[in-house]
């Protein structure tokens, strides 16, 4: 005997002393005509300046009543410090439904390195149990800018020398910039703001190694080798 079980496929296999077996597999449904409907939340922005669409996995999440949703959106979007993540942008969500019930949703969206302007995000949350319709997108549109990237051309930068012992220099800065220096494990070792009067890192107290130099609200970020 099993209850609370929620609407999907299911397969039971039963086995006696003797080692037979008996299998069965079925569908548990719901009674509302429903089922298969979604919700939708938000409007898409279309236009030439949308870059497209990037949708969540199906979370399933019963914090709250769905079908009672009063408010949802977008709370934050960060891209990832590292070499590895810098294409990952890490959102968070907000939900409240008019119950005074709330929660925070957490997703990571792969988005193609180098790319900025809109991009419509669409979160999908379903829960069989409390809501109906059981499916939900939930749609916000984000301006990459707003991520920590900004539209600046920096593709004509360049670190030298590389590799270096003491002293690192970023070429045809034209602005200031923040600067995060990092290890191969993402760690921040050191940050600070160059510019083109003080294009400089000094590096003089780092091991050998490889590092990562990420020019902040840009795309751009660089690697580079310590010798001793």
């Amino acid at each position: 005997s099993i209850g609370n079980l929620c609407v999907g496929n299911y397969s039971v296999i039963v086995q006696d002393n003797n080692q037979c077996t008996f299998n069965w597999t079925g569908t548990i449904g719901n009674s509302s005509t429903n089922i298969d409907s979604v919700t939708v939340i938000g409007n898409l922005a279309t236009g030439s300046n949308v870059l497209g669409t990037m949708t969540s996995g199906w979370l399933y999440n019963c914090t709250i009543d769905l079908a009672a949703l009063d408010t949802a959106y977008l709370v934050s979007a960060t891209f990832g410090n590292a070499m590895f993540t810098q294409d990952s942008l890490y959102t968070t969500w907000y939900l409240i439904d008019t119950n005074g019930n709330a929660m925070y949703v957490n997703y990571t969206y792969s988005v193609p390195f180098g790319s900025t302007g809109l991009y419509n995000l669409v979160l999908q949350l379903y829960c069989p149990i409390k809501s109906q319709p059981v499916y939900y997108n939930i749609i916000s549109v984000l301006n990459l800018a707003e991520a920590g990237i900004s539209d600046n051309n920096l593709s004509e930068l360049n670190v030298f020398p590389n590799p270096v012992q003491s002293t690192l220099n970023i070429g045809n800065i034209s602005s200031s910039f923040d600067y995060s220096l990092l290890n191969m494990d993402g760690k921040i070792l050191m940050n600070g703001t160059l510019s083109a009067s003080s294009p400089m890192i000094d590096v003089s107290n780092l091991s050998a190694g490889t590092y990562l130099i990420r020019l902040n609200n840009t795309q751009n970020a660089f690697t580079y080798r310590v010798i001793k």
